[in-house]
């Protein structure tokens, strides 16, 4: 919802008009948007619920947005000068493409990773692709200086309070508090919380003095006396001074190397096949040495898998309708692949599929598990593995399936079990019983906590 504030004012800003946004942005906000006749700027906390395609469609060249982030110019004072206020200005489709870009980075967090794997991965994406920019190389587009917006992410380049600006956006982005610290004209950095302690962090330094355009972590809750290194003063009358913890660096390490090494596979974009009739999805599973694509696709709120040997890129709906009428399999191809998957729809009308992937063992059988869901109305796959020794392939009759689908694996099943078993989800036995091997699940997969 749309909130005018007509009695805030800025110097260097006349005639301009503050419209707070609370909320998601809307269709019928945009269309209000449209009507607007004088100069006005849209200031939104921070872009944790916009949609770069709603963004997109603001088209008024009186509207400009504001991305508070950590400068609340509503609250702050010292945030109410021109110059920084200009820092949290955009252009609508400039906006729409940094959150694209945002998504990016986002998209490869594992989701099953805590809050912890989590910063540590945005601040070693950002400091290993970005480029510390010192203030005699500062950039400037359109008179805009993008190194202290979150404009940098376009230019790939920031001094620190664009650092701290887009370490702040991304955590507020994906739910983990986090606090942009400023000593004026000086230095910018966070303050990061966790489990209900503070951390100081300084992407800044991280980015500036790397190996080999490798992060090295040093500034990433480690220093014992934070508040006295170089430039971290909250000398500043309305900066608070957070009581800090510091993290053990063995600690960090494992997580670093978790991080590291486990791919990134929970939200993959699919690929939109379209032809003058019908719109669909496609995710491209894999392609054999027979030259044959496998791809999930995503139709009328089901998901199929199909076999074919033509490229995404060249596929149309009635191609992978007539693969769907003929069992999944493409009639041009000589020799059929295994069939290999189960879909299921749970009550509310939602839909997943199962692959079969590996045996681990004679006790259990490893599983992938496809749940396809809309983020700000672009439908991603989001894989998780599910160990069980129930045969899902079975010809189960209908009740069972329905259990499968609405106990076994109802989203908030899925949801709790991925959340705090690490990815894995399941465990019912072909016998219809729970199984449970406190051993197994330690060392072959290093499962520590329970529900």
């Amino acid at each position: 919802m749309i909130v005018i504030d007509t009695s805030f004012k800025i110097d260097g800003f006349p005639n301009t008009y503050f419209y707070q946004v609370k909320g998601p942005l809307t269709l019928s906000d945009i269309e209000y948007i449209s009507t607007i006749n004088c100069q006005a700027i849209l200031v939104f906390e921070n872009t944790k619920y916009l949609s770069q395609e709603y963004v997109r469609m603001i088209n008024n060249p009186r509207v400009r947005i504001s991305v508070q982030g950590g400068l609340n110019y509503f609250e702050i004072n010292k945030y109410r000068e021109k110059s920084y206020v200009d820092r949290t200005i955009y252009k609508p489709n400039e906006l729409a493409s940094i959150i694209e870009l945002m998504e990016k980075i986002e998209r490869k967090i594992i989701y099953s990773w805590t809050d912890r794997q989590k910063a540590l991965f945005v601040y070693k994406t950002l400091s290993e692709s970005l480029h510390y920019t010192r203030d005699y190389e500062d950039v400037y587009v359109d008179g805009h200086d993008t190194s202290r917006s979150l404009s940098g992410l376009l230019y790939g380049s920031f001094v620190c309070a664009g650092f701290a600006m887009v370490f702040k956006e991304i955590m507020d982005r994906i739910g983990i508090p986090c606090v942009y610290q400023n000593l004026q004209h000086t230095h910018s950095w966070n303050i990061l919380q966790l489990e209900g302690r503070y951390y100081g962090i300084d992407l800044t330094w991280d980015c500036s003095k790397g190996s080999n355009n490798q992060c090295s972590f040093d500034n990433f809750g480690l220093q014992p006396d934070f508040y006295v290194e170089q430039y971290h003063s909250t000398a500043d009358a309305e900066e608070k001074a957070y009581p800090l913890s510091i993290f053990q660096r063995a600690d960090l390490d494992r997580d670093i190397d978790t991080i590291t090494k486990q791919k990134p596979i929970d939200y993959i974009d699919m690929i939109p096949v379209q032809d003058s009739n019908n719109r669909l999805f496609i995710l491209p599973m894999r392609k054999d040495i027979n030259g044959i694509y496998s791809y999930i696709v995503y139709v009328y709120g089901k998901a199929l898998l199909i076999h074919t040997n033509k490229e995404p890129r060249k596929l149309y709906s009635i191609d992978i309708f007539h693969c769907i009428e003929n069992n999944g399999l493409d009639p041009e191809l000589l020799k059929k692949p295994e069939k290999n998957f189960v879909t299921y729809q749970r009550y509310d009308e939602s839909n997943f599929l199962i692959k079969k992937s590996k045996s681990i063992n004679d006790e259990m059988t490893e599983f992938y598990y496809y749940d396809i869901e809309k983020i700000k109305g672009k439908p991603y796959v989001r894989k998780i593995v599910i160990l069980s020794e129930m045969d899902l392939y079975k010809e189960w009759e209908d009740s069972m399936n329905t259990v499968i689908a609405n106990r076994l694996l109802s989203m908030e099943r899925v949801e709790r079990k991925a959340t705090k078993a690490r990815g894995y989800v399941g465990y019912a036995g072909s016998s219809r019983t729970i199984f449970y091997d406190s051993d197994f699940e330690r060392d072959k997969l290093h499962i520590i906590n329970h529900i």
